[in-house]
């Protein structure tokens, strides 16, 4: 079949993960479903009361969802050497110190990462641990109407968007999270009210943001350390969507299906603005970490570009759009179908018109070979429609956090486990 690696290729191709047959690709090539394997230990761990490999972290619609590093104290026993009394001598004489070894306790902390989301209709933060399964709330201030959040500085710091009481305009608060007990008041900073477009940049201490202006707009890199922020952008045009990787910002126009789209990348470093690729009819685009290659969507059409050479490689016959998909390592993890959709994408799906049912899929970037892991309701042992979006990679591989576009709800996906079936 057009698109799916063969089993050879494909091992050979996807060796980065460490194995001679990391996933059991022979298992799984040339069906629909997960292996005899994988379905038995899915339900094998269901009657021991596993915890699934797919779960909703909240009932409640979220407007942002990401991962945050957070420092655990915990106790342990050391034995050093402390200053005493020397208990020999007597107590009518001189005292006289003495060390000795002993045991006592000492507070350590240690680096975690925590899943972090917020409420859309109250502005309320979350904090999940999927480490014990459990989610406490960070924040009690109130922000209703909050439609976009973006976790900066490790998680310590979010972006709220949220409409204000004319429905109008767009406020952007910058505010700090709570490291303790719940707040029930938010500090931060407003930014400019103009903001149409956010990229967070790799170190999450900055972001890039595009402001419409009356000759076009601007793009600032703004410190969420400092509060310094620096113009490094400036255009005519004001549809821009960001995306800020290792080697810069990639701008991409605003897609339409019946109007050419274009994608240039901004160098911060260099303060040079390239074009990369254009003349493509609905483009939408998911440039690498590394900045050297860019999964393109055209309509229904993927390809992969190789942005030093400009070579392209289709992928067929896989129904998804670039921003269903995530970076990992040097591979994509999809959220799609197989087929293809007739309606005008990529607006259909921005309007609600249209909805994805979707699997879970792997795709090697440097030869557009696809294979398939798992439907949603295998994953979730439930029949379940999920349409993904904002998909989140953690920095160790090892977990997606994704909003589900149906009823906005966050989702958490264990992709170790998942990986670890076959």
């Amino acid at each position: 079949e057009v698109g799916r690696a063969t089993v050879d290729e494909t091992l050979k191709n996807l060796n980065h993960f460490g194995s001679s047959d990391p996933l059991g690709i022979r298992n799984i090539l040339g069906g629909n479903s997960l292996s005899n394997t994988a379905s038995t230990t899915l339900q094998q761990e269901e009657g021991a009361l596993a915890p699934a490999i797919l779960f909703k972290l909240s009932e409640e619609r979220s407007s942002g969802i990401s991962f945050a590093d957070v420092l655990v104290p915990r106790t342990v026993e050391v034995r050093k050497r402390i200053t005493i009394d020397d208990p020999l001598v007597a107590s009518t004489s001189k005292p006289r110190k003495i060390q000795v070894m002993a045991t006592t306790t000492e507070t350590v902390y240690a680096t975690t990462s925590r899943i972090r989301y917020v409420e859309q209709g109250s502005g309320h933060i979350y904090e999940y641990d999927y480490a014990s399964s459990s989610s406490r709330k960070l924040t009690n201030t109130t922000i209703p109407k909050t439609q976009e959040a973006y976790f900066l500085d490790n998680g310590s710091k979010v972006l709220l968007r949220y409409l204000d009481n004319t429905n109008r305009v767009i406020e952007n608060y910058l505010a700090n999270i709570p490291t303790s007990s719940v707040a029930d008041k938010l500090t931060g900073e407003f930014l400019p009210s103009n903001i149409t477009a956010i990229s967070v940049s790799p170190s999450s201490s900055e972001f890039f943001y595009i402001a419409k202006t009356s000759s076009g707009s601007v793009g600032n890199v703004y410190s969420v350390k400092s509060g310094v922020e620096r113009r490094v952008f400036t255009s005519a045009f004001s549809e821009w969507l960001p995306s800020w990787v290792a080697t810069g910002i990639f701008v991409t126009t605003k897609p339409a299906s019946t109007v050419p789209g274009f994608t240039y990348l901004q160098s911060i470093t260099k303060n040079t603005f390239t074009r990369v690729t254009g003349n493509r009819l609905g483009l939408t685009t998911n440039p690498s970490p590394d900045g050297t290659k860019v999964l393109l969507g055209e309509g229904s059409s993927l390809s992969i570009l190789d942005v030093s050479s400009g070579a392209t490689v289709a992928i067929y016959n896989l129904n998804t759009l670039p921003e269903k998909c995530a970076w990992l390592q040097t591979s994509l993890i999809c959220f799609a179908s197989e087929g293809r959709s007739e309606a005008n994408l990529p607006e259909s799906w921005y309007q609600g018109k249209q909805y994805f049912n979707d699997s879970v899929f792997n795709i090697n970037p440097s030869t557009g070979e696809y294979f398939f892991l798992a439907s949603m309701s295998e994953l979730y042992r439930k029949e379940i429609a999920l349409d993904v979006t904002q998909p989140t990679i953690s920095k160790d591989g090892k977990t997606i956090v994704f909003i589900n576009k149906i009823d906005v709800t966050p989702w958490y996906l264990n992709l170790e486990d998942l990986l670890s079936l076959f």
